[in-house]
C-alpha cells in the first residue's frame, strides 16, 4: 500500500531530479549489511529513523554497529543536511574520510548548502553517493550545483511515510482517542515564526584528539540523558505553553472546518521537542488529539498516518510545503495553511 501510494505522488510531468521510491533504493542493498548514522534530533527525527528500520526489516537488510563491517552506510534523514541543522554534513565528511570507497546512502534530506561546501565534502569520495532530496526544493538544489563524478542525486518522500501500516501506527490507532485539541508550534530557529536566526553552515575543523574524543562521546550522552530530562520536564509540567492569539489563529481553519472541536480542551506543546516530551509522550498526545494543528512536520506526519484530521503549517525554508506538495497533498486528512491561517497556495 505504500508503495503504491509514493508512486501516485511521484507522477508530476517534470522533476528536477529522477523520483525514486525508498524500497527501490534500499534493494540493491537487500540482504546485506548496513551501518546506520542517525546524529541526535528531537523526536520527530526518531520517527524518520523508525520508518528507516521499517524500510530496512522489509528490504532484509541487517544493521551492524560498525561501519568497517558495513557493506553501505546510511546517513539517517531529516533536516541535517541545511546550513540550520548541519550535523549531516558532519557525518558525511567524517565518513567520506574514513571509508572513501564504501557506498554511502543519504536518506531523505531537506538540502540547504549556502554556506556550506557540499561539493568539496563529496569530492573526497570515490564510491558511489546516493543523494535523496525529500523536496522539489531540495532536488532544484542538488541539480544546480555540479556534484563529484559517483553521486546519484534523486527525489524521494521522506522516510517517516514508510511506517504506513506499521505496527506502531496501527498501535497508536487503537489506543487513540479524542481528547484534546493539539497544536504542536516550534520555538527554534527553524520556526515559522519571526524567531531570528543566521544560519552559519559546516565549516571542517581539524580535530585535536582531545575534540575527537568529547565529539564521539557528546552524541551518546545527549542520547542517554533525553529520556531522563523529558521525564522531569513532563512531571513539571514545562513542555505546556498558553493558549496565546497565535495558538487561536493557527487554530482558525480547523475551527472553520469543525466548530464543534471548539468544545474540547486546546492543547499548546511542542511534542517534538525531546527536551519536554518523551518518544512515546510524542505519540500518546497526537493519538488523543481530535485534531492536531503543527508547524513541525513529523509531528504531522505521525497524525496523518494515524488518521487525523491535520493541519500543516509552513516554515522557513519550504521543507512543509514542499513535502506536503510530493508526499501528502493526495491525503484526504491532510491540509496546508499558512501561518496566518489561510489556505497556502500548492502551485
Amino acid at each position: 500500500m505504500q508503495t503504491e501510494m509514493i508512486a501516485d505522488s511521484a507522477e508530476t510531468p517534470s522533476e528536477p531530479l529522477p523520483y525514486i521510491s525508498l524500497p527501490d533504493v534500499l534493494e540493491p542493498f537487500r540482504g546485506g549489511r548496513a551501518h546506520f548514522v542517525s546524529p541526535p534530533g528531537n523526536n520527530g527525527d526518531h520517527l524518520i529513523y523508525l520508518g528507516t528500520l521499517e524500510a530496512c526489516r522489509r528490504g532484509e537488510i541487517e544493521l551492524v554497529r560498525r561501519a568497517s563491517s558495513a557493506d553501505v552506510i546510511f546517513l539517517n534523514g531529516g533536516a541535517t543536511m541545511t546550513d540550520f541543522w548541519p550535523a549531516g554534513f558532519r557525518r558525511l565528511d567524517q565518513y567520506s574520510r574514513r571509508f572513501p570507497n564504501k557506498p554511502f546512502v543519504v536518506m531523505p534530506n531537506s538540502f540547504l548548502f549556502d554556506k556550506t561546501d557540499l561539493a568539496g565534502i563529496l569530492g573526497q569520495r570515490k564510491g558511489r553517493t546516493i543523494l535523496l532530496a525529500r523536496e522539489r526544493q531540495s532536488a532544484q538544489r542538488l541539480a544546480d550545483v555540479t556534484l563529484p563524478d559517483g553521486c546519484e542525486p534523486r527525489l524521494s518522500d521522506d522516510a517517516a511515510l514508510e511506517l504506513h501500516g506499521s505496527e506502531i501506527v496501527e498501535k497508536y490507532k487503537r489506543e487513540g482517542s479524542e481528547k484534546h485539541v493539539l497544536v504542536v508550534d516550534r520555538q527554534d530557529r527553524e520556526a515559522s515564526s519571526d524567531v531570528a536566526f543566521e544560519p552559519a553552515g559546516y565549516q571542517r575543523q581539524v580535530m585535536t584528539p582531545l575534540k575527537l574524543w568529547r565529539h564521539r562521546l557528546r552524541p551518546w550522552l545527549r542520547v542517554k540523558s533525553n529520556p531522563n530530562r523529558a521525564a522531569k520536564a513532563e512531571l513539571a509540567g514545562l513542555g505546556i505553553m498558553p493558549v496565546t492569539d497565535r495558538t487561536h489563529r493557527l487554530l482558525q481553519p480547523a475551527f472553520d472546518d469543525q466548530p464543534a472541536w471548539r468544545d474540547l480542551p486546546i492543547i499548546n506543546a511542542d511534542v517534538s521537542d525531546c527536551g519536554l516530551f518523551r518518544f512515546d509522550t510524542f505519540c500518546q498526545m497526537i493519538a488523543d488529539a481530535a485534531v492536531v494543528v503543527s508547524t513541525r512536520l513529523h509531528a504531522g506526519i505521525f497524525a496523518a498516518l494515524l488518521g487525523k484530521p491535520t493541519y500543516l503549517v509552513p516554515q522557513k525554508y519550504g521543507k512543509i510545503d514542499g513535502i506536503y506538495n510530493l508526499s501528502m497533498s493526495h491525503m484526504p486528512n491532510v491540509r496546508l495553511v499558512s501561518d496566518a491561517g489561510q489556505p497556502e497556495s500548492t502551485t
